[in-house]
């Protein structure tokens, strides 16, 4: 790559796909054709060329230019790219670990066999007599003696597979300083393993003792020599393939991790929402059952002025009778006295006049 390449690579890394002004592409990083897990960090197709894990280059667009435009726009928006990530490399992880467990049951077929061939070994042993092709017989299943190791032996090496495993997870987290020194430990165990290993395997052919040091890296599905020297397992943990493998998982983790936290922020989301429904049609509901028994007690005060209102009218016609009665009855009574006076004169002038 020129200065001039990287100096352009690097300015689209950091000013997106506008740097020159506006943006004359028609390709944008929302475009199907664009890597999703590139945008978000990591693509496995860039980790593993030059290595027998290489899977190609990735059918998708793989532009610096776009992940910056993607970083911007991502600070105010989101776009779920990291779905599309974590299934892409979810869909990657899951390979390796299954060529894991066919290596280890390979390893497992082969020891198996290995022990069946120790019985038919010992069988003829006993029916042929000692002679070069009983020799010949015998050495050609040798392979299967292997697995007949003493106890102290299966145990150091059960110690160095555990340790093994540790400076892996320890390796994958960045502690140079402890895997080093359980490197070291390490060491010390083989020494002892050399030993007991050195009083068994003197007679055995060296294909045999080196398809049973064998072990199945739990990390990239790569076979490691149970016995091999610092130098060789420090080559193999730095390597591109361990190390691309340590990556990606590395980047797996997170990704569950951001795409769990935004599930649960969305869940949050969605039942304060529905909580916020719920209230609100609690509080609607209220208001209606307050309109509705405020409707009602109108209507009883309504009922209740109307039948007081009809007391009163009822009430007044009766006095307004009850007067008029009593203004008829004295009236009748001043006729009738008017009457009695008029008559009384009366009388008096006629005996007057008798007279």
């Amino acid at each position: 790559m020129s200065a001039h390449e990287h100096v352009r690579k690097l300015l689209d890394q950091l000013m997106g796909t506008s740097r020159d002004g506006e943006n004359k592409e028609t390709l944008t990083f929302t475009d199907s054709r664009v890597c999703r897990a590139f945008l978000t960090g990591l693509c496995p197709h860039d980790l593993f060329t030059n290595t027998k894990m290489d899977i190609g280059e990735c059918s998708k667009v793989h532009s610096l230019a776009l992940r910056a435009d993607y970083e911007k726009a991502a600070v105010s928006g989101n776009y779920e790219f990291e779905v599309d990530a974590l299934e892409q490399l979810l869909y990657f992880i899951k390979d390796c670990d299954r060529k894991i467990q066919i290596a280890k049951r390979r390893l497992a077929e082969t020891q198996t066999d290995l022990a069946s061939n120790v019985k038919e070994c010992k069988l003829t042993v006993r029916l042929i007599p000692k002679c070069h092709a009983v020799s010949y017989y015998f050495y050609g299943l040798n392979v299967s003696l292997i697995c007949m190791k003493p106890q102290s032996l299966i145990k150091l090496e059960g110690e160095i597979n555990e340790k093994l495993k540790t400076v892996e997870s320890l390796g994958a987290e960045g502690k140079i300083e402890e895997s080093m020194a359980v490197l070291a430990e390490i060491e010390i165990i083989k020494q002892d393993a050399r030993k007991e290993e050195e009083a068994w395997l003197s007679t055995l052919p060296s294909s045999a003792m080196q398809q049973q040091k064998l072990r199945v890296c739990e990390v990239c599905a790569a076979y490691l020599g149970l016995y091999d020297n610092d130098q060789r397992l420090a080559d193999h943990f730095g390597g591109k393939l361990h190390m691309g493998f340590i990556r990606v998982r590395q980047r797996l983790k997170e990704l569950q991790e951001i795409v769990g936290n935004k599930d649960a922020n969305r869940d949050k989301q969605r039942r304060h929402r529905n909580m916020r429904i719920d209230n609100i049609r609690t509080e609607t509901d209220d208001r209606k059952n307050y309109r509705r028994y405020q409707n009602r007690d109108d209507a009883l005060d309504r009922d209740s002025r109307r039948r007081r209102s009809r007391s009163r009218s009822s009430g007044e016609f009766r006095t307004y009778h009850s007067s008029r009665d009593k203004k008829h009855s004295s009236h009748n009574k001043d006729k009738q006295r008017s009457r009695k006076r008029t008559r009384s004169r009366s009388r008096s002038y006629d005996r007057h006049r008798h007279y």
